[in-house]
C-alpha cells in the first residue's frame, strides 16, 4: 500500500485562503472557489497542489525537500478543480516548477495590491459607449477593476452606462446626431446628473468610446470643476491602461493663422494631419484656421497622462487666444482628429460662460457640421 501522505497544516491551508482571497491561481482564471458558477451555489471546490510534488512518478518532483517542507506555504497553490487536473495530469510535464511558481506570486501581488486599497478611495465609473461607423468596443468590468487597482482606486457602484449602443442610424446622417445628442443628455440627467451633485461621490473614472463631437459633447457634461481620471483606448496594445512613460513624444504645436480676420476654425491634427484645404473648400467666406499638432501625428502617440495634461493646457491656452483675436461673439468651427480621451479632455476644459460657441465637424467621406455647443 502507498504510504499515507502528511497532511497539510490548518493554519497553512488558512494563510493560503488568505493570500489566495479564496480564488484559483492559475494565470486568467481566478474562480471564486466557494461558488458554482452554473448554480450560483454556495460550495467549497478548492484542491491544494504542491508546486514541487511529492508524487515521485511526476514531472516536477525533486528529493531536494522533505514532505514537511513540502507541505509549506510557499510550495502550495490553491487551484480549481480544472486547473488541478490540468497540471497534474492533462498537460503535467507543460506547467513547470518555474511557471506555477510565477503564476502563485502574481496572483498573490495582485490580490495584495487590491487589498491594500484604502477604503476612503472609491470612485463613480461612468462609460459611454457609442458606434464608431459599424464598429462598438467592449470594456468588461474586470477590465475596469484592473485600471482602478493601478491607481489604488475601487469601485464605489456598478459602472454607469449611457449611449447608444444599438442605433441603426449611420453617421453620415444628419439625424444621427441629433438622435445620439437628445440621447446622451437624456441618460446623463437620468443616470449621471445626481451622483455628480452628490457629496458622497468625489472622485469619476471615465471610460468612452464614442465619435468625436459627442465625445467633445460628454465631456462639457462632467467639466473640469469635478476630480475625474480619463481613460484612453490604446490600439496597441489593446489596453486601457497607461504606459510607463511617453515614448517619443516631443510637444504639441500651436500654428496660428497669418490672416486672423476670417471665420475662426480649430484644426486639431494629432491622430492624423487634416489638410486645410480640406476645410477651405466648405466655406464661401475666408477663414483663419489654427491648429495644434504633433510632429508625427498617429493613433498611438497618447500613451502617458501627462501628454493628456499638456493637451488640456494647450487646449485651454489656444482657446483663450481665439477669443481674444476674434472677439467673444464668434463662433469657433473645429475640425477634430484626435484620440477619444483628448475629445472628451477638450470638452471639460471648455467653459460655457467664457468660450466661445463651438460647432464640431465630422469626417465621413468629407467633414460635415455634426452638433453644435452654444456658449451660456
Amino acid at each position: 500500500m502507498r504510504a499515507r501522505r502528511k497532511a497539510i497544516s490548518s493554519i497553512t491551508k488558512l494563510h493560503l485562503w488568505t493570500k489566495s482571497a479564496g480564488r484559483c491561481q492559475f494565470k486568467g482564471c481566478n474562480d471564486n472557489l466557494l461558488k458554482d458558477e452554473l448554480t450560483y451555489a454556495e460550495l467549497n471546490k478548492s484542491n491544494i497542489a504542491h508546486i514541487i510534488d511529492v508524487n515521485k512518478k511526476t514531472h516536477r518532483y525533486t528529493d531536494n525537500y522533505t514532505e514537511e517542507q513540502k507541505n509549506e506555504l510557499w510550495n502550495l497553490m490553491l487551484l480549481c478543480p480544472t486547473h488541478h487536473r490540468l497540471i497534474d495530469n492533462e498537460e503535467e510535464k507543460k506547467y513547470t516548477v518555474e511557471i506555477l511558481q510565477r503564476y502563485k506570486r502574481e496572483h498573490e501581488n495582485r490580490i495584495l495590491n487590491l487589498t491594500s486599497i484604502k477604503g476612503n478611495v472609491k470612485t463613480e465609473v461612468i462609460c459611454f459607449m457609442s458606434k464608431v461607423g459599424r464598429f462598438l468596443p467592449k470594456i468588461s468590468l474586470e477590465e475596469i477593476k484592473e485600471e482602478l487597482s493601478k491607481k489604488d482606486l475601487y469601485l464605489l457602484s456598478e459602472p454607469i452606462e449611457i449611449g447608444m449602443k444599438n442605433s441603426t442610424l449611420e453617421d453620415n446622417e444628419e439625424i444621427h446626431w441629433i438622435v445620439e445628442e437628445k440621447n446622451l443628455i437624456k441618460d446623463f440627467e437620468q443616470k449621471v446628473l445626481k451622483k455628480l451633485t452628490s457629496s458622497e461621490r468625489n472622485h469619476f473614472s471615465l471610460f468612452a468610446f464614442a465619435p468625436q463631437p459627442l465625445l467633445i459633447k460628454f465631456g462639457t457634461l462632467i467639466p473640469d470643476i469635478y476630480t475625474v481620471d480619463v481613460y484612453q483606448k490604446h490600439r496597441e496594445p489593446d489596453t486601457w491602461g497607461w504606459q510607463n512613460n511617453k515614448g517619443d513624444f516631443s510637444q504639441y504645436t500651436i500654428k496660428e493663422p497669418i490672416n486672423k480676420g476670417g471665420i475662426p476654425v480649430l484644426n486639431i491634427s494629432l491622430s492624423a494631419d487634416i489638410s486645410n484645404d480640406r476645410i477651405t473648400t466648405l466655406f464661401k467666406e475666408n477663414v483663419s484656421i489654427w491648429t495644434l499638432t504633433i510632429d508625427s501625428p498617429s493613433n498611438n502617440f497618447l500613451i502617458h497622462p501627462d501628454i493628456l495634461l499638456e493637451f488640456r493646457l494647450k487646449i485651454r491656452f489656444i482657446l483663450n487666444k481665439i477669443k481674444l483675436e476674434h472677439g467673444h461673439d464668434s463662433t469657433l468651427k473645429v475640425f477634430p482628429c484626435m484620440p477619444n480621451s483628448a475629445c472628451v479632455e477638450f470638452g471639460r476644459v471648455w467653459m460655457p460662460k467664457a468660450d466661445l460657441t463651438l460647432e464640431i465637424y465630422d469626417e465621413r467621406n468629407g467633414f460635415k457640421k455634426a452638433i453644435t455647443i452654444n456658449r451660456e
